[in-house]
């Protein structure tokens, strides 16, 4: 039997390796343990929410009925003030026509102007900058998928930790 001897140095760096993968583990565990019962408490929420919420949207249907019964849109109570707000929603049904009558009558005020992610992009990649007046913020996430088999590994751009990235978080 051959048996491999490892120096000093090699054994310090396997301790360390070790340090780090169980460190990592032990935080995605906790992780993954947290968003389960997270779920979990939103389900029990949800079911115990759901005769509670019936009972609002009843006791609202009822409120608007009455004032709409005496003709009134707002009254005063001892316990709150209930009122019937009329809120409007608008969406473009004929897009041709829209942009016919917004350009012919110079309306620009009629537009929500904003920018599309995927189109900006791709004017990057065209022209190697992104298009004039459009500021670019970029935040990150944190996510944690389930565990692959054992025997396999999931390589995803950017899993590398760097080690002075490690010992940041220590």
């Amino acid at each position: 039997m051959i048996r491999t001897v490892k120096t000093t140095k090699e054994r310090a760096k396997m301790k360390q390796e070790n340090i780090r993968e169980n460190y990592l583990q032990e935080k995605v565990r906790k992780y993954q343990n947290t968003e389960t019962s997270i779920e979990a408490m939103k389900a029990r929420h949800e079911e115990e929410l759901k005769p509670l919420l019936e009972l609002k949207q009843g006791l609202a249907d009822q409120i608007k009925g009455f004032l709409l019964r005496v003709g009134s849109r707002f009254m005063k109570t001892k316990y709150g003030d209930p009122g019937i707000y009329t809120k409007l929603s608008f969406r473009v049904e004929d897009q041709d026509a829209f942009k016919t009558h917004v350009i012919t009558t110079k309306s620009w005020d009629l537009l929500n102007w904003g920018v599309r992610r995927t189109t900006a992009e791709s004017y990057n990649t065209v022209h190697n900058r992104y298009p004039p007046g459009v500021e670019v913020t970029k935040s990150s996430e944190l996510r944690v998928t389930a565990p692959t088999p054992t025997g396999t590994r999931r390589r995803t751009k950017g899993t590398e930790i760097e080690e002075n990235e490690f010992n940041a978080f220590e």
